[in-house]
């Protein structure tokens, strides 16, 4: 490929309107106890196979939220955000990165959904009683109507909302990805000594983010997306440059509320290598095509069929036009 680029306990099956407005509220109270709680654990994610592991602190108060955390398997890293200023120790690379962006770790990516918006194309479940990390967890089943997206399932502290554990689910209800708290202890307090990084970075190369590289907001777009799945719609659209490129390429993102996928469309310039067919590494599926000596790629973690029908639907639009 050319380039490389996560959650309620009721004994009964959801079926009438209160309780979907209870699963809402639930979810509801997920997302604010990810982002106000102070916490620290063990993060442990499963993907395509292989196994992550990560130790976490995190911290809020009313100047915002604060995050440490540490690789404990795999290459050494070291992630330290204060709100959105994300900065990464990278000790085998002798370098730090730092830069401002949205960050999510793997168990708070849901944080922004708008579950809500998303009920005609999702059904939301509640499934019963569970444990996660020795703590009484309340789980939730997220099943999408069409094979376009894929589902989740969601374990829930019983006594604060916050997300133990989260599977990505395919269409045959096998979890395609898996992340979960081997354990987690919830405080009044975290220490700043906590947050403050452990990375002996002495000699390190230090690379912070230029804001006037940051991707610019594309107004006109001479493509456009013919085919989106329901529910789908385009909520961004940047210019912004490649890793592999020296043409800014355009970027569109698209989403339901709960899945989204990035569209790049890039000018080939010279002899590239060119993208063209599928790939798959764990949930995240791409699909690349040529159009009028421009490459098309999609990414998502969606199923296959739907990278491959938008980046098939991705046209110019007639000149003098827009979309």
């Amino acid at each position: 490929m050319k380039r490389s680029l996560f959650f309620l306990a009721a004994c009964l099956h959801l079926g009438v309107a209160g309780a979907d407005d209870d699963v809402m509220a639930a979810l509801g109270r997920m997302q604010e106890a990810v982002q106000r709680l102070n916490y620290q654990g063990t993060l442990v994610y499963f993907q395509g196979g292989q196994v992550q592991s990560m130790h976490i602190v995190h911290k809020a108060d009313d100047k915002g939220e604060y995050e440490r955390l540490v690789n404990l398997n795999g290459p050494a890293r070291e992630v330290i955000r204060s709100n959105n200023v994300v900065t990464c120790y990278m000790p085998d690379h002798k370098s730090v990165l730092v830069g401002e962006r949205q960050y999510n770790n793997v168990l708070s990516k849901l944080v922004s959904n708008d579950f809500s918006a998303s009920m005609n194309y999702y059904q939301f479940q509640a499934e019963g009683l569970d444990r996660v990390a020795g703590l009484a967890a309340r789980r939730v089943l997220i099943k999408p109507r069409d094979t376009f997206r894929y589902g989740y399932r969601l374990w829930l502290d019983r006594s604060n909302g916050l997300l133990l554990k989260s599977d990505l689910l395919a269409a045959d209800g096998q979890a395609l990805e898996q992340a979960m708290f081997a354990d987690i202890t919830v405080v009044d307090h975290i220490p700043d000594a906590m947050l403050a990084p452990t990375t002996a970075s002495e000699g390190f190369a230090w690379f912070k983010q230029d804001k006037s590289a940051a991707p610019a907001q594309a107004e006109q777009s001479a493509w456009r997306i013919d085919h989106l799945p329901d529910g789908f719609a385009i909520t961004s659209r940047f210019h912004h440059p490649l890793p592999d490129s020296d043409a800014p390429a355009e970027h569109l993102i698209a989403t339901d509320g709960l899945a989204s996928v990035s569209v790049y469309i890039e000018k080939l310039t010279g002899n590239p290598k060119r993208f063209v067919g599928g790939s798959t590494m764990g949930a995240m599926n791409a699909y690349g095509t040529v159009v009028d000596d421009h490459q098309i790629t999609v990414i998502g973690e969606v199923p296959g069929g739907t990278v491959e029908m938008i980046a098939r639907s991705v046209t110019q639009a007639p000149k003098g036009g827009k979309r």
